[in-house]
């Protein structure tokens, strides 16, 4: 294998040394050969976590001395994902796995090199600014005597400790009666199938969920055993013969996980079992039909979905095992499916074993694990967002990076974290979703004293360009509402949904009524943000809000109460309506669509939304029913329609 050129060398080695937050993300393959040991080495050398995909073939050299971060898929997710914004990616290996990951490199806007044993594309997302191709193993251990920098203090400890968290979340969800979501029973299976495999045995996983649960939920694993993945082909031919093909070649115990419907496409392969003499178990995961597309946004969209994607095959799968003479088990649980699996690699030949699983409930049990795993503390938000801040706002995406953005602003007091629940379903019906901390809130620096909102419309064009969304739709709230309306001034945008937003006060003594009471807003703060907050929920637009039972309230509420009092303190004196010039005589220039939505119980801004809609060119009145002012969370459906009537050709209302 050709050698690695020293100037590609040095320009990796460079951009590592100047690096204070470095990642390595090694795909399928990686770690191949002597690869894995000398890019262990490397990462140690520089105090770089490696984010190991499950076929990277490294978590089972995992050594102590690198931070090896098996579980990324769970935590790699808004919010949690916030605190392991890197400064460089380094690639190896194939595209990962791993959706929450490949998500996470395009959002996190850092640049990449990458070390690759030839120049076969693994870049389908174009992001390495360095590549350099050939003999990886040489290359890592030349790039560890090269190195001259080190990641910051405490870089590789968080990832440390969000591993640890992980796992032991992981274990909890396994256990019956666990007070932590469940871990998909699926996953479970895969996990006690693993558990059972001695060193040097081969791990063989198939395409869809089979290789999605290993590479989330197994952790390092055991050491020693060996991953094949069939990611390159990206379909189910050939997997069963492909598997045991391999472990008659390497005359090793294998472990195939496979699906049922992959199982059924290649019986044929089953034939080649008669000529495997080592232990070998088929591991068939039978959730009768295609799971892997539950997962995705099609399972809400598609009007026949059963027929089209779940695709049952009704098929008793033991008589499969029957035709071939194998011997056959139908684990019950997943304790069942380790016991099976254990039996059937004592004994010469190939055994199958069969689970039973639900689609639907895997789907449901994987979104919710997750999530939980994902979900920092207050407290852990915090500090997480004094460890590092980006020099453009702090953010959050959901959906498919390569989908139409759409702008999410929240009101004062909060934080991104408060779109959630709205942002998944605006995901599953086909937008990239971007919610960003406006100044002084959650992890967003607090704006100077001089920052008006032209100012904080021109950083926040800023942070869009970075993102590759310059002109997005946007939908603001109250104060995300203003911020739209001056952002929709500045630049061209695709459309605007202001919700309970107002153009400015149009007079002067309205002005200086406004500034003096939010003088005695500020000095509330100095009582401390939960009388503040108390006192500012108690406010008449906010009494439908209040109505609202505690489960309800108690998301957003946990975001306010967890925001930054000084960080409040400096927006409302940077952004109240006193200081805001009137933007009324301006709103006949937006030559955009505009959808204006107040609550049913919020006269003054009904009232404000008609008095705009009659000076915009192109607008219309959304009336969101049984909501006062704060509609996002009265009546999130409000804002489903809204942003429906924007979604159409040339962004043309419906």
């Amino acid at each position: 294998r050709a050698i690695v050129a020293a100037d590609a060398l040095a320009a990796i080695a460079g951009r590592v040394a100047a690096a204070r937050r470095p990642v390595l993300v090694a795909g399928p393959g990686a770690g191949a050969g002597e690869a894995g040991p000398a890019l262990l080495g490397w990462a140690a050398a520089v105090g770089m976590p490696i984010v190991a995909d499950v076929g990277a073939e490294l978590r089972g050299l995992a050594d102590g001395l690198t931070t090896i971060a098996a579980y990324a898929d769970l935590y790699l997710r808004p919010p949690a994902a916030d605190a392991f914004t890197p400064d460089l990616l380094v690639l190896a290996g194939s595209v990962p796995t791993s959706k929450a990951v490949t998500t996470w490199m395009a959002a996190c806007g850092a640049p990449a090199v990458a070390l690759w044993p030839d120049g076969r594309g693994r870049d389908p997302a174009a992001i390495a600014e360095v590549v350099a191709t050939g003999d990886v193993a040489d290359a890592a251990t030349r790039l560890a005597g090269l190195a001259t920098g080190a990641a910051e203090a405490g870089w590789s400890a968080r990832w440390q400790a969000a591993e640890a968290r992980a796992a032991a979340a992981v274990a909890e969800g396994c256990a019956p009666g666990s007070e932590v979501p469940a871990v998909p029973r699926e996953a479970q299976a895969v996990r006690a199938a693993v558990a059972a495999l001695p060193a040097g045995a081969l791990l063989a996983l198939s395409n869809s969920l089979p290789i999605r649960h290993t590479d989330a939920y197994m952790g390092c694993g055991p050491a020693g055993v060996r991953p094949l993945v069939f990611r390159g082909a990206n379909g189910i031919d050939g997997v069963t013969a492909a598997s045991l093909g391999a472990a008659r070649g390497a005359c090793a115990p294998t472990l195939l996980v496979t699906g049922d419907l992959a199982f059924l496409h290649d019986l044929g392969g089953l034939a080649l079992a008669r000529e495997v003499n080592v232990p070998a178990a088929i591991l068939v995961l039978d959730n009768d039909g295609g799971g892997i597309f539950h997962h995705l946004p099609v399972a809400e969209a598609a009007p026949d979905f059963e027929r089209l994607f779940g695709t049952p095959q009704g098929r008793e799968l033991p008589c499969a095992a029957a035709m071939y003479d194998l011997p056959c088990e139908v684990a019950r649980t997943p304790a069942d499916v380790g016991a099976a699996v254990a039996a059937a690699l004592a004994r010469p030949g190939v055994s199958v074993v069969i689970f039973h699983s639900e689609r639907e409930e895997t789907a449901a049990s994987h979104k919710a694990f997750a999530a939980h795993v994902a979900g920092f503390t207050p407290m852990e938000m915090k500090q997480a967002a004094t460890q590092h801040k980006d020099p453009t706002w702090r953010h959050r995406e959901w959906g498919s990076p390569l989908a139409p953005p759409l702008l999410l602003l929240h009101g004062f007091a909060a934080d991104s974290r408060v779109w959630a629940p709205l942002a998944e379903r605006l995901a599953a019906r086909g937008w990239r979703v971007i919610a960003p901390d406006l100044p002084g809130h959650g992890g967003t620096p607090a704006p100077a004293a001089t920052t008006r909102l032209p100012d904080a419309a021109a950083a926040l064009g800023a942070t869009l360009d970075a993102l590759g969304a310059p002109a997005p739709t946007v939908l603001g709230y109250s104060l995300g509402g203003r911020l739209a309306l001056h952002l929709a001034l500045a630049r061209p945008l695709a459309g605007l949904v202001l919700v309970g937003a107002s153009p400015g006060l149009a007079s002067a003594a309205e002005r200086a009524t406004r500034t003096a009471a939010d003088a005695t807003w500020l000095a509330r703060l100095d009582d401390g943000l939960p009388a503040f907050l108390a006192a500012w929920d108690a406010q008449d637009l906010f009494a439908s809000r209040r109505a609202l039972s505690a489960d309800v309230r108690a998301p957003a509420d946990a975001v306010r109460a967890s925001q930054d009092p000084a960080g409040l303190r400096a927006a409302m004196a940077a952004f109240g309506l006193g200081d805001q010039a009137p933007l009324h005589d301006r709103l006949a220039a937006l030559d955009l669509p505009v959808v204006l939505v107040a609550g049913e119980h919020d006269p003054k801004f009904r009232g404000i939304a008609a008095e705009m809609a009659a000076k915009l060119p192109h607008a219309h009145v959304v009336t969101a029913p049984g909501a006062g002012h704060d509609v996002p969370l009265e009546c999130p459906d409000a804002l489903l329609e809204a942003v429906h009537r924007l979604d159409s050709p040339k962004g043309a209302l419906r």
